[in-house]
């Protein structure tokens, strides 16, 4: 599928309906993201679709596990029991606003489960990570200024001057040439 050829994890398990009569519908699950902008779990409806069913954020608020007894089954739930804010597509293709306060996923068995829950939990991870505030790094030296970055990144923001009273570093030929004049 050329949509989500960066995904993280892609496979077939089967999703449980919010009905009240416990039913399940298979779905073709993919995890892809990024680390800096976030990950979502999108769903379809069948291999050959074009367009999600139903998006799923994935944020520092999520966490996922086991469902009880059932091993070969995970769920996705937010952290302070208020419902996810998913996105579901209709037939005709409108996007709507679909909260639920939990997504249960069926695995064909429990290493299947496990595998789904370690990527989902790798991919929170390194968001977090990228979320974190650090303390700002010496990127480079050059005479006359300093890049400093807090996120290990490379941005024009983060330039500050030196001082002018700092000594610049020597170049290699003068480098060189100090040695030969030491030597003689």
């Amino acid at each position: 599928m050329t949509i989500f050829r960066d995904s993280e994890r892609s496979g077939w398990v089967e999703k449980k309906t919010k009905s009240s009569m416990t039913r399940w519908k298979r779905r073709l699950l993919v995890l892809s993201g990024h680390p800096f902008i976030g990950y979502a779990l999108y769903y379809f409806k069948a291999g050959r679709d074009r367009a999600w069913r139903m998006m799923i954020p994935l944020n520092g608020n999520v966490q996922c596990g086991i469902v009880g007894t059932e091993r070969n089954s995970f769920f996705i739930q937010r952290m302070d029991g208020d419902e996810i804010s998913a996105a579901k597509r209709n037939d005709e293709g409108i996007t709507e606003k679909h909260d639920r306060p939990r997504f249960v996923f069926r695995c064909s068995d429990e290493r299947e489960a496990q595998y789904w829950l370690e990527t989902i939990q790798d991919s929170l991870t390194k968001h977090s990570e990228h979320l974190k505030p650090t303390a700002p790094k010496v990127l480079a030296d050059t005479p006359g200024n300093k890049t400093l970055s807090s996120s290990g990144g490379v941005s024009g923001a983060g330039l500050t001057s030196a001082p002018e009273s700092s000594p610049s570093p020597d170049t290699p030929a003068e480098t060189q040439s100090k040695e030969l004049a030491e030597e003689n």
